[in-house]
């Protein structure tokens, strides 16, 4: 779907992409290829339990560090409020934020305002971030390696990590293409699917992850 709404809005008639999608509970890269009617989807590759939550995750236990708490510590409502304003945190990472400020008050007793380092959560992040390019490039590998698509395009709401665009522009180079709909590119690319006039045919092939 996200295929449909790229190449919809490039007006590609004849190439191959890959689609690099990062959501909140999983990830998957998906090789597409696109012809003026038809966009076929030729492999997959997911990992089933690795989303943008798991950012949040990363992000939280450092906070409990830095406390010198343990989750174990918390009630599963603390957890699930310091995860929440971890997330929101994280999404307002910009790629020049340095710091990340987070204020426990109606969370812990007592509450506490801490900072963190923004590149310390991008090494702690780090290993699940490469975890994805480990799936995306083995299943580039599969079909020619990076000259074989015309682009790397990044969706998915996990995908706004100013982290993961960097690391995928360091290892894709100018191929990388960076959704304007990185929440919507999916639904998007399912409403024109959707719509019987925009001649749009969708093909899928199911694969075991």
């Amino acid at each position: 779907a996200a295929a449909i709404e790229f190449g919809h809005r490039n007006k590609l008639t004849k190439d191959r992409i890959l689609v690099y999608d990062l959501g909140g509970g999983t990830f998957d890269a998906s090789v597409v290829a696109l012809t003026e009617s038809e966009r076929s989807v030729l492999a997959s590759e997911g990992i089933a339990t690795l989303g943008g939550d798991e950012f949040d995750f990363v992000l939280a236990e450092m906070a409990l560090e830095s406390l010198g708490l343990d989750s174990s510590e918390l009630s599963q409502q603390q957890w699930f409020l310091l995860v929440e304003a971890c997330r929101e945190k994280k999404e307002a990472l910009h790629p020049n934020t340095r710091k990340i400020e987070i204020d426990t008050e109606g969370i812990l007793d007592p509450p506490s305002r801490l900072t963190l380092s923004v590149a310390d959560f991008y090494e702690r992040a780090w290993p699940l971030v490469a975890e994805t390019l480990h799936a995306t490039s083995d299943l580039l590998n599969q079909w020619g390696g990076l000259e074989s698509v015309e682009a790397v395009y990044i969706t998915g709401g996990g995908s706004e990590l100013p982290l993961i665009s960097r690391q995928l522009k360091e290892q894709f180079h100018r191929k990388v293409k960076r959704s304007a709909y990185m929440r919507a590119a999916t639904a998007i690319g399912l409403a024109i699917h959707a719509d019987q006039q925009s001649g749009y045919t969708l093909r899928e092939r199911f694969h075991q992850f």
